[in-house]
């Protein structure tokens, strides 16, 4: 998965149709000495964390209110 800039949000993956997701917080990682960007969305409260500059996505999580991941 590729970076995110901090101006544009990734699209949320439990929604038939796009929705933009909205960075609500940035925050240090301190294991691989980057910045991370906790984007959410603005519909059912989903949240992914993202760098906002070179490595890799440090995790997922989504509040007990989110729907379930879709099966791969």
């Amino acid at each position: 998965m590729t970076n995110v800039a901090v101006e544009e949000g990734p699209v949320c993956p439990y929604h038939p149709v796009p929705v933009g997701m909205r960075l609500t917080m940035l925050r240090s990682d301190l294991l691989r000495r980057g910045l991370l960007g906790v984007y959410r969305c603005p519909r059912c409260g989903f949240e992914r964390r993202l760098p906002v500059g070179d490595g890799e996505p440090a995790g997922q999580s989504r509040p007990a209110s989110a729907p379930p991941p879709a099966a791969l």
